[in-house]
């Protein structure tokens, strides 16, 4: 993973920019998808923590996204992501989990609706291959209502059953309002997430950022009932050439 790392900060160096679009949430999708011929790249870095009072049980995930626009309405991203967690015995595992493909297609024009959706599709396959590949679709939809933004995706995924290799569908969710506070550089928003399935629910700020090449989000949600983690944490910087 250093070595992708190095190879993707050359890339970075060497590139020509221009202004990007950008996401308003860390987790939840507005309706966007990348420009066409203009490709970006995404650095994610997340913590789930089931318990504040207990480090052992905070997760780290970090992905590394490259995005690809095909058409105005089209665009497909290859994944890839590792995982940190930390031990009873205090010994770190890294674990490199899975490769991602991923697309989204616009199936209307804005404005066309009373709400603008777009249909996600993503592929997970896993770097263990005794474990069999998932999928997660999300249908997103959103609506700008002169400079505020609100979106909601529902998120149904497949997932494996604990301590088994055996899968099935769960329907998560996440939803945002958000709003420009410094001429659309900076934006500042709420977020909700959860799980329908396992009655999870969190909730919090979430702020981002847009420069003429780099653009970033950082959220950080709560849970709101005993099922659902203490915190939760995502950053992403986009960086488009």
């Amino acid at each position: 993973m250093k070595k992708v790392f190095l190879m993707m900060f050359i890339i970075i160096g060497t590139a020509k920019f221009s202004y990007c679009d950008f996401r308003y949430y860390a987790w939840t999708y507005q309706f966007m998808t990348m420009l066409p011929g203009k490709t970006e790249l995404e650095l994610y870095h997340r913590i789930d923590q089931n318990d504040l009072s207990v480090s052992e049980t905070a997760k780290w995930k970090r992905q590394i996204e490259i995005e690809t626009g095909l058409t105005s309405r089209w665009d497909f991203s290859f994944y890839m992501v590792d995982s940190f967690s930390a031990g009873a015995d205090g010994k770190g595992r890294i674990k490199f989990e899975e490769v991602k493909l991923r697309t989204r297609y616009k199936l209307a024009n804005k404005g066309e609706f009373f709400v603008d959706p777009i249909l996600y599709l993503e592929y997970k396959i896993q770097t263990d291959r005794s474990y069999p590949d998932k999928w997660e679709t999300k249908l997103i939809l959103a609506k700008d209502i002169n400079d505020l933004n609100i979106a909601m995706n529902v998120i149904p995924e497949e997932y494996y059953k604990t301590a088994t290799k055996e899968k099935d569908w769960k329907v998560e969710y996440s939803a945002g309002i958000s709003y420009p506070i410094l001429s659309d550089i900076f934006r500042a928003g709420i977020e909700v997430k959860g799980d329908l399935k396992d009655d999870k629910h969190l909730l919090g700020p979430t702020v981002s950022f847009k420069g003429k090449s780099i653009w970033s989000a950082i959220g950080f949600v709560f849970g709101v009932n005993k099922e659902s983690d203490d915190l939760q944490v995502q950053s992403i910087i986009g960086i488009v050439f």
